[in-house]
């Protein structure tokens, strides 16, 4: 085989195995994505959506909505809210989801930049498909 057909099967095996994993930890956005990360990165934060928004560069509904959204998956876990702040901690795999093997795999596989640049390239499609298909239905609704 040659070279650039060994790299085409590699760069389709990778793609695959970021589909699925996107597909079973049902992370669907580049936010969810950084914020799921950046709890990981820090094992514990003190900080509310606002101060997270403002480290990744988001808007603070927008990482208020994903902080829900990855605490409904069980992917982290958030404290009740104390002078405005919450504990976010991200899960270890015994208190979280099979799926948190899969998180660790993309973690991997994001460590380069090819893998960096398509996990974004496949949240983006995923994100693109959806309003699309919102599009449609209302289209047709």
């Amino acid at each position: 085989m040659m070279e650039s057909e060994s790299k085409v099967n590699t760069d389709k095996s990778l793609d695959f195995q970021i589909q699925e994993c996107l597909t079973l930890l049902d992370i669907s956005s580049p936010v969810d994505w950084d914020v799921l990360a950046f709890v990981c990165r820090h094992k514990a934060s003190l900080a509310n959506a606002e101060q997270i928004a403002r480290l990744l560069g988001y808007p603070s509904t927008v990482v208020g909505d994903a902080l829900d959204h990855l605490e409904s998956l069980k992917l982290i876990r958030g404290s009740r809210a104390s002078q405005g702040v919450r504990l976010y901690q991200f899960l270890s795999s015994e208190e979280a989801p099979p799926s948190h093997n899969c998180f660790r795999q993309l973690i991997t596989l994001t460590e380069n930049r090819a893998g960096r640049l398509l996990l974004i390239k496949k949240l983006r499609q995923h994100r693109a498909g959806l309003s699309l298909a919102k599009k449609k239905k209302g289209l047709n609704g």
